[in-house]
């Protein structure tokens, strides 16, 4: 258990690191482990984003928790890691299309 907490922490630090670019404030929200509040990172405004990691994580579920843990015009955002592989983003074509529409090249 306390092994995969540090794989978890360390995974959510790296993905951290990657948004900081565009998120400079971004941080990791240490009160989804208290129940109060699902998501897995502060202040990535527009989006609400769920990270699974592990040898098989669930684009679903990470979608799903993110999609229950969004406030109302924030966009669920699923972020997937299988172990030693690259970050893979998972959302609704509505929202995709949407930030496409938004200002995509």
């Amino acid at each position: 258990m306390i092994d995969s907490r540090r794989k978890g922490k360390r995974v959510e630090n790296e993905l951290c690191a990657r948004l900081r670019t565009f998120f400079p404030k971004v941080h990791r929200n240490l009160s989804q482990y208290q129940g109060t509040d699902g998501r897995d990172f502060r202040h990535t405004d527009p989006f609400c984003i769920q990270l699974k990691a592990g040898a098989a994580p669930s684009w679903r579920k990470a979608l799903n928790e993110a999609t229950e843990s969004a406030k109302t015009g924030e966009i669920p955002v699923g972020v997937t890691r299988q172990d030693r592989d690259g970050f893979f983003v998972h959302m609704s074509l509505e929202d995709f299309l949407h930030l496409y529409r938004w200002g995509a090249p």
